[in-house]
Order: structure tokens, then sequence, then C-alpha cells
């Protein structure tokens, strides 16, 4: 949920999508800015994290709230998952980790005078074992739902 505190939101799409199903978040970010359009309400960002996660430091004094989509390592594929924590599925190099444990690194920075709220909306993947673009369609059919139900909820605040 939303906090309805949140004046200033981002939704943030994460992911590979040059690695199967780990591209599922940004999947699932464009699909809902199709779904929103130019219904679009102000203090809303959607933005796409393609490569090193640090690009979130972007967002800390932007946003009240982040929403991260992204895929993680959990079964069924397909399975909806809300947490702050959670493990990635896939991490192109070693010295990348998942979103949840550099949030909860960067917030005692004190990078910003009030660090956003945050949660991770995932979509539970088997880790891919080779490079290749396109969801299967367990995944595919999740980005949809997860696309379609945070659209209901952006339009709703």
């Amino acid at each position: 949920m939303i906090p309805s505190g949140a004046s200033r939101l981002a939704v943030a799409g994460i992911g590979n999508t040059l690695a199967g199903d780990d591209g599922a978040g940004i999947r699932a970010l464009e699909m809902l800015e199709t779904l929103l359009g130019d219904a679009s309400p102000p203090g809303v960002r959607l933005v796409r994290i393609e490569g090193d996660l640090l690009d979130v430091t972007d967002l800390l004094g932007e946003a009240d709230h982040i929403i991260f989509l992204d895929a993680l390592a959990a079964s069924p594929p397909g399975r909806l998952i809300r947490s702050v924590s959670a493990r990635r599925a896939f991490a192109p190099s070693f010295h990348q980790t998942d979103i949840g444990t550099l949030m909860a690194r960067l917030e005692p920075l004190g990078l910003v005078q009030v660090f956003p709220t945050w949660e991770i909306l995932g979509i539970a993947i088997d880790p891919p074992a080779i490079l290749g673009e396109g969801l299967s369609p367990a995944v595919a059919e999740a980005a949809a739902r997860l696309a379609g139900s945070l659209a209901r909820e952006i339009l709703a605040r």
C-alpha cells in the first residue's frame, strides 16, 4: 500500500532485460507506464534502474515513498511478493547486491534529511541460467497483474 502521507512517489523498475525473467521489474514498469498513460497523477515518477543499483541515490531526495519492482529468487515463478528484504534473482557482478540491503546501508549515511519509506513489489523467478530477452509465460502474466494492481492503486491516490 502506498502510504497516505506520501505526496511524492517513485516507482523504480529494476532488472536486466538481457537476462530473461530478470527483466520482470523493467517489463512491469513499462506496462505500468502504458496503463497510466497521460493519467499519471502529479508527484509520481517512474524510473528504470537497469545497471548499477546505486542509481537509486538520485531518488532519495525526490520521493517520500519508493516502490521497487524487481525479480526475486523464489518459487514458484510468477508469485507476487511484497517485502522490504528479498534476495535478488540475478546479479551481473559480484560487486552488486539486492535493493533491500542497499537501502538499509544507505539510510544511516544521512544522504538526505528525511529518508523515504520504501518497499519491494517482486515477482518470483528461477535465477536465469542463460542470457536472452523475453519473459517466461508465468512471469509475464505476473508482471501484467502487478502493473494493473499498481496502476489502480496509483490512480486511486
